[in-house]
């Protein structure tokens, strides 16, 4: 009978390149470990580098953060309305001191209204516009029977007024400043359970909403809000802002401004959007003000101020 031949056990010369090939990855990364591990114990660490105001500004977002956690009912914003209309006593509509109208909620203002609720309106952001504006604003809110009062004035109000042991309800539409309000009711020694946050929604959108809140308005009312501005304000002076070149129209002033800043699509066509955002830029860091006022009839009037 004919023998099997035994199969060989070398290494072909594949696989023992292979293995060698392992080897040397597996050194080579154990190594950049080792560097990596020295280079952290030679860093000197954070805490070390940080100033004493540093410090208390870092133990102050702490705090904040346990208060948070440990009161549910400071930031729970999905409330159900029913029950705080019941629950709660006073009702402080936070109101942008920009935008006043804008920036109420008139369906809940109603629904308090019914159920013999006080309400107090708190003008914000009131250091965004001049006190002739403010004092105006202020007045004719007054003078229809409604209670109003800026926010730098809300602790003496409501230590004069004997509302410390009411239970509070600060509504208002987004980013118009209700944990700013919450820091003063806090600061008055009133109880967290007697506090609650309700954030309403925009009903009625103007020329000055899409300013306040970019995010929650879309690009052709963005459009039509900058072109407004545009009219209201010589070209001159906004060339001489912006440091651009004379043009006749919205477009216009996108393109010049989206080739000064090298804002192009990728079919290399100039992008009107990043130009948008950039001018909404100088909105948001306030070097353009804008704000509403009465005119000598009484109608309501857009303004806007280039910061010098």
């Amino acid at each position: 009978m004919v023998q099997k031949r035994k199969k060989s056990r070398r290494l072909t010369i594949r696989r023992r390149e292979g293995l060698k090939r392992k080897v040397r990855d597996t050194k080579r990364k154990e190594i950049r470990k080792l560097r990596k591990l020295e280079k952290l114990k030679e860093k000197v660490p954070t805490s070390l580098l940080r100033t004493d105001e540093d410090i208390l500004l870092l133990n102050q977002i702490k705090k904040n953060t346990e208060m948070r956690q440990n009161n549910p009912t400071v930031i729970n914003l999905k409330l159900d309305w029913c029950d705080l209309l019941e629950k709660c006593d006073v009702f402080l509509q936070i109101l942008d001191s920009r935008d006043p109208e804008g920036s109420r909620n008139y369906e809940i203002e109603n629904e308090i209204i019914k159920n013999n609720k006080k309400m107090i309106f708190i003008f914000n952001k009131t250091d965004l516009i001049t006190e002739e504006v403010k004092e105006e604003w202020i007045s004719n809110y007054t003078s229809k029977g409604i209670t109003c009062i800026s926010d730098l004035d809300i602790s003496f109000y409501i230590n004069n007024n004997g509302f410390n042991e009411s239970i509070f309800c600060i509504i208002g539409e987004k980013n118009v400043g209700k944990k700013k309000i919450l820091s003063y009711l806090l600061s008055e020694n009133i109880s967290i359970e007697n506090i609650h946050l309700y954030e309403t929604e925009v009903k009625e959108k103007n020329i000055l909403s899409s300013l306040r809140n970019p995010k929650a308005a879309n690009i052709f009312e963005i459009k039509e809000c900058l072109n407004y501005f545009i009219k209201n304000i010589s070209v001159e002076k906004i060339c001489q802002f912006f440091k651009t070149e004379k043009f006749e129209n919205i477009e216009e002033f996108f393109e010049i401004i989206a080739k000064e800043n090298n804002f192009y699509k990728r079919n290399g066509k100039l992008c009107h959007k990043k130009a948008m955002q950039f001018i909404l830029g100088f909105f948001d860091t306030n070097k353009i003000l804008f704000y509403s006022s009465f005119d000598i009839n009484g109608s309501k009037l857009y303004n806007f101020k280039l910061k010098e």
